[in-house]
């Protein structure tokens, strides 16, 4: 704002020593229109700035909520997740797996009802692990 103030009072002098006011005894008449006509040049050039600078409304730009395509890539991974489940051999990797991460299971629960020590169940989770990353790969090149 101050250098609407300056700049009002710098164009007023130029356009008097220019002699371009033509009522001198309306001259505070004269720089309030001056001064109204620069502030409102002001607040245009700020106002495109920010219409360029912001969206013009409060709309996000994506929707935190995931999209078909999104939607379908989960289903697909979690059929996939289920088929290579079931074709696991070993109950206990079945067990392990869809109680800790698909019924989200507390860890110590689900030790006290396998008899495992907490050390124990991270070597069986572990090695599940191992044993359905090397099935999905299977499954993968058999597809190829």
């Amino acid at each position: 704002m101050d250098d609407v103030y300056q700049e009002t009072f710098c164009l007023a002098l130029q356009k008097i020593r220019r002699g371009e006011v033509r009522e001198p005894e309306r001259l505070s008449g004269f720089i309030v229109g001056l001064a109204r006509n620069l502030l409102i040049d002001h607040f245009r050039r700020t106002s495109r700035r920010q219409a360029r600078e912001e969206p013009a409304d409060d709309t996000p730009l994506y929707s935190p909520e995931p999209s078909q395509l999104d939607r379908l890539v989960q289903e697909q991974r979690k059929a996939l997740a289920r088929r290579v489940l079931a074709a696991m051999p070993s109950e206990r990797d079945r067990t392990v797996l869809s109680r800790f991460y698909i019924a989200d299971d507390d860890k110590d629960r689900i030790c006290e009802e396998l008899g495992l020590s907490s050390l124990h169940f991270n070597q069986v989770l572990f090695r599940a692990r191992e044993r359905f990353k090397k099935l999905i790969e299977e499954m993968d090149s058999a597809k190829k």
